[in-house]
């Protein structure tokens, strides 16, 4: 993505319904920076 569109710096920006194990693996190998939403629930203390 970076090269086809000429861009400097990828963010991806997801919310909780797109929080598989699968899909975190995938962004975290990417090398993108990532900003992941999660309930309160899921928080943990």
């Amino acid at each position: 993505m970076k090269k086809e569109y000429q861009l400097g710096k990828v963010i991806v920006v997801a919310d909780r319904g797109m929080m598989s194990k699968k899909n975190i693996e995938v962004v975290e190998n990417s090398n993108y920076e990532f900003i992941v939403g999660k309930s309160i629930k899921q928080i943990k203390k």
